[in-house]
């Protein structure tokens, strides 16, 4: 016996007793050999579960109120606020209605302070942000405020006290700026107002000085000096304004910079993807196979046409080129198009940013120029018409300054009286109907949770279980050769009805067995058995039987099971006399052979004699020395090797040893210690067939001698058939002794 035998596969190899960890999907499908037990476990928990969700989680009210958020101020006069001011105001309100001074105005609130019990002692300002929700609706000028609580009484009581104090919050923010405003600009108001009285008494002062306001002794020098002041004046009054537009277009600039996008639309991407080269070239590659498969559908009239299933496949090949080719332009395209408008957007920056410092420039250069007139009029102590206009001009233009800002005081105090940007539109009422969406989804999520957890848990335990499902299973763990499809065999297991087209395991080792033999009459005896009891045994000894007995080999079936004897009972022989009988009476074996209507000679394992079940090795091996020389095949049924102590004993007095394995019964871990266990015993094993589970019966036998009813008379019976039939072949022997001449079994039959 060789120590490594050699797998069909390939390669020898150390069966072990625990693979690998499982991978996810095998696990799923593992499911599918139980899916009575999963679905069944399955929806049970699953609905113990959701009813626990349900419990655990309340359906909630939702109380809704509106506010108005204007997104620009409105005015009389003019804007008191850019653009850039006004998207920043409108994009702050969601902060600013869950900001920390609103959340503690809304807990002290006197309508929410009602249901204090719902309020939690520890962190009551994080309860609250998990109730509220604040929506700004995009283009629109509606904050949302949503309360949600499984009571509707607080939830309205929540929303409603947070948009009184949003709204409070931001009315009195706005109020409080413009009464700093108003308060500046009465102040600055005051202040040029005295700037200007002391001019007036500059001006007065240089007037009384020079004597007179006529302005005819200016001279020529005095009169450039004075038109360039008040040019430089203009100008500089000019690029002041000029610096605040400015200003204000390089913040709108910066806002838009941080906008993604640009002002590129998506017609304008899609326009350029599709004029793209290779799009184009993938589209009319798809376009035309488009209309060959509609011409060949015209013409083909199944779909299964070999070219239609070529063309469709091209068709698939082409379309997943495209999309590949599209989303590879579109990439391209928009990183093209952010660079430009980067570009764009930095470019205008900077050429603003030139124009800020070319203007601050020009102003200080007026500003200086204007410094160097007022000098020379200073150093010129004599008085002269030149301080006189220029002392006017100053006047001039700090009356304006005066009147510009009592002007704007007084538009401040008229806006005042308009509508505030953030207005009231609807308080929340009592929530009528409860949402069950939270719950729905926590059920949900409990349902899925426990179907995956049932699928893995089924499926973990289908792989410990170790079951043999596939050809492979077998194959990977067997020491030996492996006959018969795991497959074929479940599916005639299943339909027992059909008979089997195909060669099956029995009949492969059949073959390879004559194969094997050196000569077409040397065939080793067989015991077939199995790890455990649960593999029926019997039905392949039967199916071997029928395969040596279908190449016309004269084949012995003997029941060993020692067991269970489920060969005798389904021929409905239990009760006849056999091995049993054998071993106690010391009698032929060939008393106790029954033939059957295939051909097939059967031995039973006889009726009990004495307590103990088991029989005598050394009898066993008596019985197969005699019977050997008269049958050229010889298949015994025999016990299990794990789960019968005599399995391994018995199995000694055969040649070869075959592991019967059944589809969805067997177990590959159980294999490998069978095995191991007639590898330990330094038995010769064949191998493991995977039988089919359907047996086509033996047919009855045409002669089963009957047990008599009386134990002692059976005995008595047949020792004296066995005395008979000694005596007479002590006279056969004795007369052919005389004779010399051998006598034929005709004259030994006339003589008997």
């Amino acid at each position: 016996m060789d120590s490594a035998p050699i797998n069909p596969s390939g390669g020898t190899h150390q069966a072990s007793l625990r693979k690998g960890l499982p991978e996810f999907s095998d696990l799923v499908l593992a499911c599918r050999y139980h899916p009575f037990k999963t679905l069944a476990f399955g929806s049970f928990t699953s609905l113990l579960f959701s009813a626990v969700a349900c419990c655990l989680v309340y359906p909630t009210y939702e109380a809704e109120s509106l506010v108005r958020v204007k997104q620009h101020q409105a005015v009389v006069f003019a804007a008191q606020s850019s653009r850039a001011d006004d998207l920043a105001f409108v994009h702050s309100q969601e902060q600013l209605a869950l900001s920390q001074p609103v959340i503690s105005a809304v807990l002290a609130d006197a309508g929410l302070q009602q249901f204090y019990e719902y309020i939690p002692l520890r962190d009551p300002s994080e309860w609250l942000k998990e109730h509220v929700r604040v929506d700004m609706q995009t283009g629109s000028e509606v904050l949302t405020i949503t309360a949600k609580h499984p009571a509707p009484q607080v939830s309205q009581a929540i929303c409603n006290a947070l948009t009184n104090a949003y709204v409070l919050e931001v009315t009195e923010r706005q109020k409080s700026d413009q009464d700093r405003r108003q308060i500046e600009l009465e102040r600055a108001a005051q202040e040029a107002e005295r700037q200007l009285a002391e001019l007036w008494a500059k001006l007065n002062e240089v007037a009384i000085k020079v004597g007179s306001e006529n302005t005819q002794t200016l001279t020529i020098r005095d009169e450039i000096q004075l038109q360039a002041y008040r040019d430089y004046a203009q100008q500089l009054r000019a690029l002041q304004l000029r610096g605040h537009e400015l200003a204000s277009q390089l913040a709108e600039a910066q806002h838009v910079s941080q906008v993604p996008g640009g002002d590129v639309t998506a017609d304008e991407i899609d326009h350029r993807i599709q004029n793209d080269p290779n799009v184009a070239i993938a589209n009319q590659r798809l376009a035309a196979l488009d209309e060959q498969l509609r011409q060949m559908r015209e013409i083909v009239a199944h779909d299964d046409s070999p070219r239609l299933k070529r063309l469709q496949g091209d068709r698939e090949f082409y379309a997943t080129e495209l999309e590949r080719v599209t989303q590879e332009a579109s990439r391209r395209i928009r990183q093209e198009f952010d660079q430009a408008t980067h570009g764009k957007v930095a470019a205008s920056l900077a050429n603003l940013q030139k124009q800020i410092e070319l203007n601050e420039s020009e102003m200080e250069f007026l500003r200086h120029r204007l410094s160097e007139i007022d000098t020379g009029v200073d150093r010129n102590d004599k008085p002269n018409g030149l301080q006189l206009d220029v002392t006017r001009h100053e006047v001039d233009r700090q009356a304006r300054l005066t009147d510009g800002l009592w002007h704007s005081l007084e538009e401040l105090k008229i806006e005042r009286q308009s509508q505030p940007r953030v207005q009231l539109m609807q308080l929340a009422r009592i929530p009528d109907s409860a949402s069950y969406d939270k719950q729905l989804k926590a059920i949900a999520a409990v349902v899925a949770t426990c179907w995956i957890i049932i699928i893995l848990g089924t499926g973990y335990f289908e792989w410990r279980s170790c079951t043999i499902r596939h050809t492979a299973d077998v194959i990977e763990s067997s020491r030996f050769p492996v006959f018969g499809d795991v497959e074929r065999s479940i599916q005639t297991w299943l339909n027992r009805s059909a008979s089997a087209k195909h060669t099956t395991g029995a009949q492969q080792a059949v073959a390879q067995i004559l194969l094997s033999s050196k000569q077409l009459h040397d065939i080793p005896t067989l015991m077939v058995t199995s790890a455990i009891d649960s593999e029926p045994r019997h039905i392949l000894a039967t199916d071997l039987a029928k395969a040596f007995a279908t190449l016309h080999y004269k084949t012995l079936l003997i029941d060993f099971d020692t067991a269970y004897s489920r060969l005798g009972r389904e021929l409905k022989c239990g009760s006849a006399p056999g091995l049993q009988q054998i071993h106690s009476e010391k009698v032929t074996p060939r008393r106790f052979i029954v033939k059957t209507s295939t051909g097939i000679d059967f031995l039973p394992l006889g009726t009990k004699t004495t307590e103990a079940m088991g029989i005598n090795p050394h009898a066993f091996a008596d019985v197969m020395q005699k019977v050997r020389s008269e049958y050229q095949a010889i298949v015994v049924a025999g016990p299990p090797i794990l789960d019968a102590a005599e399995g391994l004993i018995n199995a000694a007095q055969v040649d070869q040893v075959v592991f019967t394995v059944c589809g969805g019964v067997s177990h590959w871990d159980e294999l490998i210690q069978a095995e191991e266990a007639v590898l330990r015993a330094g038995l010769r094993c064949f191998g493991s067939i995977i039988q089919s589970g359907h047996q086509r019966p033996l047919e009855h036998p045409r002669s089963v001698p009957e047990a008599s009813p009386d134990v002692e008379d059976c005995r008595s019976e047949v020792a004296l058939q066995d005395e008979l039939a000694d005596i007479q072949q002590d006279v056969h022997q004795a007369l052919s002794d005389q004779s010399g001449i051998p006598i034929s079994d005709a004259e030994r039959n006339v003589q008997s």
